[in-house]
């Protein structure tokens, strides 16, 4: 599924206009991988694969901004699928970038946020889908930027506990439950 199936999936169509009203509504919202690109498309960024025809599966670090240095201050690895990236939307503020896809998370307003990556990733939907892999998944496996499935679930065991960490944190800061005492990716 792809930002840009607005006109073969309704549904796609159906987000892209709703998220410019939970914007202009003040809520929060919080775009995932998916959700990421439909807020970017939908505050005018582009959407597209890359040119080299990478891909982003499997752990793959981000490096914060000077603006996302409150959010993540030090290169972290999450899980990724992801086969197109978006261009940074119009007054958005950049808080990550990645060594495939140059944007990786944003800030518009006070309370939008789009990740390119997953940080709900468990270590049992991963062994699912490696259990019921098809022949096109196993195509994108060989794509340049792509893990095997044995590499992920080995990247998981060794990523998830600083993810979950500054999941956790990350939603008290953006939903006012607590304040930080320190940047959200410290341990």
């Amino acid at each position: 599924v792809s930002a840009n199936d607005s006109e073969t999936l309704p549904f796609i169509r159906t987000e892209l206009d709703w998220i410019p009203k939970v914007i202009e509504s003040g809520k929060p919202f919080l775009g995932i991988c998916l959700g990421a690109q439909l807020l970017a498309k939908a505050l005018g960024g582009k959407v597209a694969r890359h040119s080299e025809a990478k891909v982003e599966i499997g752990y793959h670090p981000i490096i914060p901004t000077f603006a996302g240095s409150k959010y993540f201050n030090s290169k972290l690895y999450f899980y990724h699928w992801n086969g197109e990236g978006f261009e940074l939307p119009s007054d958005a503020v950049k808080l990550a970038s990645g060594e495939i896809f140059e944007n990786q998370a944003f800030r518009y307003g006070e309370n939008a946020y789009g990740g390119q990556f997953h940080p709900e990733m468990s270590r049992s939907v991963l062994e699912e889908w490696a259990a019921t892999t098809d022949s096109e998944t196993e195509k994108k496996l060989k794509l340049p930027g792509a893990q095997s499935w044995e590499e992920q679930i080995d990247k998981h065991s060794q990523y998830a506990p600083v993810v979950e960490n500054w999941l956790e944190q990350f939603f008290s800061f953006w939903l006012n439950l607590e304040t930080p005492k320190r940047n959200l990716s410290d341990e």
